[in-house]
């Protein structure tokens, strides 16, 4: 009978902590920030001229129609089960020289308040990427050239926009371009992840932080061959306090049972 009534007591504390954690703040449960991660959603259209006329079509740059994102001119709309990291549609960046706006995402800012309406001054969040090494132009990876890929932020207001100088780099890597082989749930490009863990500093006196994922050129002889990116999160970061606030209630909730 005892172990009957051990058993009662944890399934209880397991349901007070699963709907303490279902019912906390965003910040707590870290919620997901950016909408549309996987680019699975949006309206679909465009020429079928990407690599593979069977399996992929491209969208050009047409912001409104790839819900929560912003992109670039030459930012092509994949759509290739066979190829994504995750679902059906993945990005691809094409490189240009300096540091290229291809795919951005815009979220508000504030030096204090409700972390459920975007970022807070203090506040720590944890961006996730997939990404991809690939030129199109070079489908078989015979010319073993490099790519590159890199996640930056910068800050800004309504009145001004952007200020350059509050530029933040998060994430740079190279590496050389995959081939476009097949093989299904994503084997036909080697995928890699990008996972940063970052606090945000004082934010007084502005009002949105822009987000970028690109692939830059850095210079004639540091050349990007084009990267393809997936499944891009930002989610904040369960605070410590908060998550030992939530055991402890669980635990007091054992001990008094018991008692």
């Amino acid at each position: 009978m005892f172990q009957s009534i051990s058993r009662q007591y944890l399934l209880s504390a397991v349901t007070i902590l699963l709907w303490a954690v279902i019912w906390s703040p965003a910040a707590v449960r870290g919620d997901q920030l950016f909408s549309n991660t996987g680019f699975e959603n949006g309206t679909w259209s465009g020429t079928y001229d990407f690599v593979d006329t069977d399996n992929a079509t491209q969208l050009w740059t047409l912001p409104q129609l790839l819900p929560g994102w912003k992109t670039a001119t030459n930012t092509v709309w994949v759509d290739d089960p066979s190829r994504a990291a995750e679902g059906g549609r993945f990005l691809w960046l094409d490189p240009s020289f300096g540091p290229t706006i291809c795919v951005s995402n815009t979220l508000a800012v504030a030096s204090s308040g409700d972390s459920s309406l975007g970022l807070v001054s203090g506040g720590t969040y944890s961006i996730n990427a997939s990404y991809a090494f690939f030129d199109p132009g070079d489908p078989t990876a015979g010319d073993p050239m490099n790519s590159s890929f890199e996640i930056y932020a910068l800050l800004g207001d309504n009145s001004f926009g952007l200020d350059p100088g509050s530029r933040i780099d998060f994430y740079f890597d190279t590496g050389e371009v995959s081939p476009w082989t097949n093989g299904g749930t994503g084997s036909g490009l080697n995928w890699y992840d990008a996972n940063i863990q970052f606090t945000l500093g004082d934010v007084t006196g502005y009002d949105y932080m822009t987000f970028f994922f690109s692939a830059p050129v850095h210079s004639e002889l540091e050349p990007s061959r084009g990267v393809a990116v997936d499944n891009i999160t930002l989610a904040a970061v369960p605070e410590p306090g908060s998550l030992l606030l939530l055991c402890t209630l669980g635990a007091s909730f054992v001990r008094r049972r018991r008692s």
